[in-house]
């Protein structure tokens, strides 16, 4: 049973490092499909802190995009 723990609880550690460290890319790759009149390219950075080289919205060219996204927003 102590086993089953420990290794729940690092499970749980290893979840939450991966969403905290999740890259831009990644996470655009996860909910692209949901948004089908956007477009990224030139991801760089993380899913809390990064930018985009490029924005297209419904065919038209938006420029670049930056965030910022506090982490303890996932904690909500």
């Amino acid at each position: 049973m102590r086993k089953l723990l420990i290794a729940a609880v690092i499970a749980l550690l290893v979840a939450v490092l991966a969403i905290y460290t999740l890259p831009a890319r990644i996470a655009w790759q996860l909910v692209r499909h949901k948004t089908p009149n956007l477009q990224l390219a030139g991801l760089h950075g993380t899913l809390w802190e990064g930018n985009a080289d490029s924005v297209i919205v419904a065919n038209q060219a938006r420029g670049k995009l930056a965030w910022q996204i506090p982490r303890s927003t996932a904690l909500r």
